[in-house]
């Protein structure tokens, strides 16, 4: 039990669980204002399902592509996806197993959000590689994050209206 405790603390410490908490404001002023009120427990706990396992998959595919950089930065160094505790295949499992659940969750939210699960999870893939080769990589970063009340806006109505937009954007260059 204690060895499942300490890996779990591990992913734990991998994706920083506790920043997800960030998104959630995002996703839900928007689902609130779509709603016009309270949008309902089933589509709050799709929600927050599917800001984690976005968000986990994200971060378990950055710190999966950057194992290797990661070990040169002091800084770094003591990651679990560095220093042992996790190793490369433990760190892909969960990357997958996250895209997946967000996908599934995608399904269980409405047909508009499952055709946008695989783009989204390009989206906010793409950051791993983007930083290797350009000093905008930050604008990937604000994309990935202004994708969220989109993303509330869609579970609530199936449709992603101009508001929804500009709210992005702003949320983009926050």
């Amino acid at each position: 039990m204690n060895k499942l405790i300490q890996k779990l603390n591990d992913f734990n410490e991998l994706v920083m669980f506790k920043h997800s908490i960030f998104s959630l404001p995002f996703i839900f002023i928007a689902m609130v204002v779509s709603a016009r009120g309270w949008f309902g427990f089933k589509l709050l706990i799709l929600g927050i399902l599917a800001a984690l396992t976005a968000r986990n998959f994200a971060m378990g595919f950055n710190r999966f592509m950057d194992r290797d950089i990661d070990a040169l930065n002091p800084r770094t160094i003591n990651r679990p996806n560095v220093d042992g505790r996790l190793d490369a295949t433990q760190i892909l499992i969960f990357t997958i197993l996250n895209a997946l659940g967000f996908i599934l969750v995608a399904y269980f939210v409405n047909d508009l959000a499952l055709a946008l699960a695989l783009p989204i999870l390009f989206i906010i893939g793409s950051y791993s590689y983007f930083k290797r080769f350009s000093y905008l990589a930050h604008i990937i970063l604000g994309i990935s994050l202004a994708l969220a009340p989109i993303a509330g806006v869609v579970a609530v109505s199936e449709t992603i209206p101009f508001w929804a937009i500009l709210l992005s954007i702003g949320v983009m260059f926050w």
